[in-house]
């Protein structure tokens, strides 16, 4: 069991650290799964944020117009 474990997890992770032809962030066409999944997390982020910010915004107008 133990050794399919080990093998499963470097499999995952040969595959993370295959190429896919989507331009990345910074620059390029090329980058690694892994860097993908990361730079897609930190835009969801930025969007989440910005939603934050928009709901906190609105939620004190409310507040000081009553």
């Amino acid at each position: 069991m133990m050794g399919e474990t080990k093998d499963f997890t470097a499999k995952l992770n040969d595959y993370f650290e295959t190429y896919v032809e989507i331009p990345r962030i910074k620059g390029g066409e090329r980058q690694t799964i892994e860097t993908l999944i990361s730079e897609e997390a930190l835009l969801f982020c930025k969007v989440f944020e910005r939603e934050n910010e928009r709901v906190a915004s609105k939620s004190r107008n409310c507040n000081t117009s009553n």
